[in-house]
């Protein structure tokens, strides 16, 4: 193997994104583990930035947060697509993660070859 997907979210009370723009360290020093530990292996990694279905979090979570919702009832995780505020708030997830820098290795993500793709 010398390519692997892994996820870099989780907008759930223990994920990696808690609330719109708040981090989780320790579960962002768990991601730097995975990248470095890859990186040893020579596996490139493609990090997953959010997902479709709620049970992570995912879309759901940021049509909630732009909306101010507590709920999707009545609304659409299409509003993640469409509604600039949730474009902004993926927008700055992904400059957070780009930015991250690797408590490990010292490595940027964004400067990192380890990883392939976002």
């Amino acid at each position: 193997m010398t390519v692997m997907r892994t996820w870099a979210f989780g907008e759930t009370e223990n994920g990696l994104q808690p609330k719109a723009g708040e981090f989780n360290e320790e579960v962002f020093q768990a991601l730097d583990y995975v990248i470095d530990t890859s990186a040893k292996y020579n596996i490139h990694l493609i990090l997953a930035i959010v997902n479709y279905w709620p049970e992570f979090g995912g879309m759901e979570s940021y049509v909630k947060w732009c909306t101010g919702s507590t709920s999707i009832e009545g609304l659409s995780v299409s509003e993640f697509y469409n509604n600039p505020l949730c474009q902004q708030m993926y927008k700055n997830t992904m400059q957070t993660l780009m930015n991250r820098n690797n408590t490990i290795n010292g490595r940027v993500y964004k400067n990192d070859p380890t990883i392939l793709g976002w």
